[in-house]
């Protein structure tokens, strides 16, 4: 008996090829009624232990076809075998049929070889065939189980049932549906080629992930590379299961995951000047995992034109950036007509920033925005047109590990669109050097003068220009650059004395380098002029007097300094009360500076020079060597000023009930309010400065208020000149308002539905930092609804001649906020208001709906220079971006 069930193991085994089994049921005849049993925790491998009646141990050992020979397997392989292990498992059953070599598993069976992996509620293997075939079952009631699962590398489906060949790679799949990049391929019956590849019979592709698809496009017939591209006999697009009347001869699908090159599909539409257009028409170039690249045009009826090149790149925890350019010719109306004209502009745009994780100790960015004085005005399609300052720079920073030096180069850019003007800094480099404490070892005295006693120093240096944008790179413009050095220097000593108070004398020195100075002087010039009279003509002299500035080459310093001490210390005053409101305090903050500056202009440091205004004037005016500098120089005037600031905060502590210890809350009333004047003890008159203010505090923790102004204390003449006359003295108050601003703002946010942390693996991790990075380019539909509104009251007094005060206002308000009508429905609108002209500003009203797989937008501008309406519903995913039905009507049709 012991010697049948050892030949009934190893004939398993041969005709299995080495199969790994558990919890299953092994049958070597089919009539036969016995079944053996086997625990699924156990592997099938031989029990070397038993030792049959008839063998010994060393007669089973010294059998030809099994070896123990280390690692070696206790059987020989068929030549016919498979390369690998086939390792598979059974919640119900594994049935072996020894006749027909074939092995049933019955319940959540699994098979795993090599890259395959295959789960159904039934398998059926043949091993002479090397097939295997799944299928889904039902239950007694008629209930389906689940779909056969099949992988393959990264490719994976659900289908009703398979057969597969482990040898050929082919097969056979019936209802099968499987992810491909963004879409999904459903298909009623497919036959797998052996080469990667299948064909299928009614197949569907959609990218709604559900199992009964809102839409999906259908075709007969169809071949499938998988991870590269789908392509369909005749198609006909279905929508809710109805058919519509969209037929294609063909498809072609790309479904490659990750960057893949194809065609930009152009807009379409009417310029009022310009005729029908083509727009953003190109090709996307995939180059690469690091970056990419679109090409596209625009084509106008009438002549005009435009390309457009931009990519994006990006190297994981080193950088990531993206560049574009444009250019655009463009031909406003009919060449015979008289308001023809023609023009052309560029616009480029850089950014770049480095992963703080590549380099700790320096960082490069960039942020570029240039663009030809019109570009914007003629060629924008968004708000952008209401741009009138662009502004860049590109930074490079570097810290000096275990020293106090901080190195940082730039190059700067600003213009203003309006009078085509744009300066230029090429480049601006400073080296700073913290502040350090160099007498330090000299004193064991933590506050003593020795132990506080500190040094900054820091270097600049800039090369700029400033010229029209028609003019910027001519070579006279080029001559005109500006440059200079600035080195500072400025120590301090904090000194606490009376417990109290705190004491911090100061000395700042300053020396600016120059490589250039100017020279003025007033110059007669005679100039004949020839008129027409009623007698003829006459020769006229005109006497002309006019400025002559003459710069000076070589090497120039200015040196200039200035000392002083401050003292200040605080101040608390609290009231108790009973009940709920129990305290207020009030905090101030008093300030006391002096400030001494030599009188510069003197001429002794010869930093100013004088001139007259004409051959008759009698004082001569002076003016600085240094005027126009990039630095400057030092000012012109003795100062010895006392200044006076005084500094508030106002706060009040109530009961609630939140705090279960000392029931306490503090609410702030006043975050700041302070007001500060300086009388300068060198003066001859005018001695007292403006009295300034300013404060600002938060209401109810989201309303914003700040004001700020200034009043002076001095009257002033009919010309607008103050007089050594105080305010009080003459009009009996402190001071004439010169002006100020107060601005509010506020906003208000519901909580997020959902995942209020963001967290989420949904795309990749680039796609994911372009949304966080830019969240004002997306709709969040996980906040029910956001407001926010601010509001600027600006106050300037211009005094009529006879000293009468006139006071002009400006007033503007802003506003934005966004509301879901409904979890699939949201509203948002932007605009603001005039108060002085009484008209709204740029308005946007923009209203979407998701719908799932799909998505409508409807965008409007009611009125304004851009007065304009777009409506679209299109298909979410990007492989299928051109699916959309779009009604439009964009302000060059206005």
């Amino acid at each position: 008996m012991p010697s049948k069930y050892l030949l009934l193991a190893i004939s398993i085994f041969v005709n299995c090829m080495f199969l790994k089994a558990s919890d299953g049921i092994f049958v070597y005849n089919n009539e036969q009624s016995n079944q053996n049993v086997v625990n699924y925790a156990a592997q099938v491998l031989p029990d070397t232990s038993i030792v049959p009646d008839s063998l010994s141990q060393a007669e089973l050992l010294a059998d030809d076809s099994i070896t123990l020979n280390g690692n070696n397997l206790w059987y020989d392989l068929s030549p016919d075998a498979l390369d690998e292990m086939i390792n598979y498992k059974g919640v119900d059953s594994i049935v072996y049929d020894l006749d027909s070599g074939k092995t049933y598993i019955y319940a959540k069976g699994e098979i795993t070889y090599q890259t395959f992996f295959l789960k159904a509620d039934f398998i059926e293997f043949d091993w002479d065939a090397k097939t295997i075939c799944a299928k889904q079952i039902a239950d007694s009631t008629g209930k389906k189980g689940e779909k056969v699962f099949f992988k393959d590398g990264d490719e994976e489906f659900n289908a009703e049932y398979m057969c597969y060949n482990f040898e050929t790679k082919k097969g056979k799949i019936y209802y099968f549906r499987a992810q491909e990049g963004e879409g999904y391929i459903q298909v009623e019956a497919a036959k797998m080629t052996g080469d990667d590849s299948y064909y299928g019979d009614h197949l569907s592709y959609t990218t709604c992930e559900l199992e009964h698809p809102h839409f999906y496009i259908a075709a007969d017939k169809a071949k499938v590379i998988p991870q590269k591209v789908a392509v369909t006999g005749p198609a006909n697009l279905v929508i809710a299961d109805v058919p519509t009347p969209l037929f294609l001869p063909f498809g072609i699908f790309p479904i490659k995951r990750g960057q893949t090159s194809g065609l930009i599909i152009p807009t379409y539409g009417k310029h009022f000047t310009q005729g029908y257009f083509l727009r953003n028409g190109g090709y996307y170039f995939a180059l690469n995992d690091y970056f990419d690249l679109a090409l596209t045009g625009d084509i106008y009826s009438r002549g005009s034109w435009g390309l457009h090149a931009a990519t994006a790149y990006r190297l994981n925890y080193k950088f990531n950036g993206n560049f574009r350019v444009d250019y655009a010719v463009n031909k406003l109306g009919l060449p015979f007509a008289l308001d023809y004209s023609e023009n052309s502009g560029f616009y480029i745009s850089w950014n770049h920033a480095q992963d703080g994780k590549a380099r700790p100790n320096s960082s490069f960015s960039a942020n570029v925005n240039l663009s030809s004085s019109d570009y914007l005005q003629n060629n924008a399609y968004n708000s952008s047109y209401l741009t009138n300052t662009l502004n860049s720079g590109i930074s490079f920073s570097q810290a000096f590990p275990n020293t106090p030096f901080n190195l940082t180069v730039a190059l700067r850019h600003s213009q203003t669109i309006s009078d085509n003007m744009v300066n230029l800094t090429l480049p601006e480099a400073s080296l700073s050097m913290n502040r350090i404490y160099p007498l330090r070892k000299l004193s064991d005295k933590k506050e003593g003068f020795l132990n506080q006693f500190s040094v900054a120093y820091n270097l600049k240096t800039r090369n700029e220009i400033n010229s029209p944008d028609s003019l910027l790179f001519m070579p006279e413009t080029l001559d005109k650059m500006e440059n200079g050095m600035q080195h500072t220097i400025n120590s301090s000593a904090p000194l606490k004395f009376f417990k109290y108070f705190t004491f911090n004398p100061y000395y700042n020195y300053t020396e600016n380098w120059y490589l250039e100075s100017i020279r003025k002087n007033y110059q007669l010039t005679v100039v004949t002029d020839t008129i027409i009279t009623g007698t003829g003509e006459d020769s006229v002299t005109i006497d002309t007097v006019y400025l002559d500035v003459d710069t000076v080459n070589g090497f120039v310093a200015a040196r200039y300094f200035n000392m002083g001490a401050s003292i200040n210390t605080k101040i608390y005053s609290t009231i108790q009360f009973k009940g709920k409101l129990k305290a207020i305090r009030h905090v101030m903050t008093p300030s006391l500076t002096f400030n001494y500056t030599p009188d510069f202009g003197a001429q002794k440091w010869g930093y100013y020079g004088d001139y007259y205004t004409a051959p008759t004037a009698e004082e001569p005016t002076p003016y600085s060597i240094f005027e126009g500098s990039i630095y400057g120089g030092p000012s012109r005037g003795e100062v010895g000023s006392i200044g006076l600031n005084l500094s508030n905060t106002l706060e009040m502590k109530v009961y609630s009930k939140k705090d279960s210890v000392k029931h306490e809350k503090k609410i702030k009333i006043l975050e700041s309010f302070s007001f500060g004047t300086a009388y300068n003890l060198a003066a001859d008159s005018l001695n007292l400065s403006d009295i300034s203010f300013s404060a600002y505090t938060t209401l109810f923790k989201n309303v914003r208020i700040n004001f700020s102004g200034s009043f002076d204390p001095y009257i002033l003449d009919s010309t607008g000149r103050n007089l050594n006359q105080f305010e009080w003295d003459v009009n009996q108050r402190l001071g004439r308002f010169n002006g100020g601003n107060v601005s509010l703002s506020t906003d208000f946010q519901s909580k997020r539905n959902t995942n209020p942390s963001l967290a989420t693996s949904a795309g990749t991790e680039g796609e994911r930092e372009m949304v966080w990075n830019n969240p004002e380019g997306y709709i969040d539909f996980e906040i029910p609804w956001n407001f926010s509104v601010s509001y600027n009251l600006r106050v300037t007094n211009a005094p009529t001649s006879d000293g009468r005060d006139s006071l002009y206002t400006t007033q503007s308000a802003y506003f934005q906020g966004d509301l879901n009508l409904t979890p699939n429905w949201k509203v948002l609108l932007s605009s603001g208001y005039d108060v002085q002209l009484k008209k709204f500003t740029y308005t946007s009203i923009d209203i979407y709906r998701q719908l799932h797989c799909w998505e409508m937008g409807f965008k409007w501008i009611p009125f304004g220079a851009r007065q304009s309406y777009i409506f679209n519903v299109n298909v979410k995913a990007s492989v299928l971006q051109d699916l959309k039905l779009t009604r439009k009507k964009e302000w060059t049709e206005f």
